[in-house]
């Protein structure tokens, strides 16, 4: 969420909040940004959701990706999980290698991230 307030504030929008979710920002075309807890019991209760980004997708619990996933629904809302990878489990894992055409995936290396320093990802 720090993140998304810094690129809101970039682009001259005062981050507040919506006035129902403790960690949110409300912006002037009615959408907002939401952050959820790692909690599928404190998670529900979102419909129409346009789109859901999942950060770090490979370490959330699969019964948290499974009763978020069907806020999806009704918006026909996109999906994006980022993740670095943790090993060969869970719906990250599975989505990955065998998730269908319906999957755009797109990989990238720490020597082809111009942020990271050759040296360092050499290590």
């Amino acid at each position: 969420m720090r993140k998304a307030e810094e690129f809101v504030s970039r682009l001259g929008i005062k981050a507040r909040g919506d006035g129902a979710n403790e960690i949110s920002i409300a912006l002037p075309n009615r959408s907002r940004i939401v952050g959820l807890p790692h909690k599928e019991t404190t998670s529900r209760g979102f419909s129409k959701v346009s789109l859901m980004l999942i950060d770090e997708a490979a370490r959330v619990e699969d019964k948290l990706y499974r009763a978020m996933r069907p806020t999806l629904a009704v918006g026909n809302g996109d999906l994006w999980l980022m993740s670095t990878p943790n090993g060969k489990r869970g719906f990250f894992h599975a989505e990955w290698t065998a998730g269908g055409e319906q999957w755009q995936r797109i990989s990238a290396t720490a020597e082809e991230c111009p942020w990271i320093d050759p040296e360092f990802s050499g290590r």
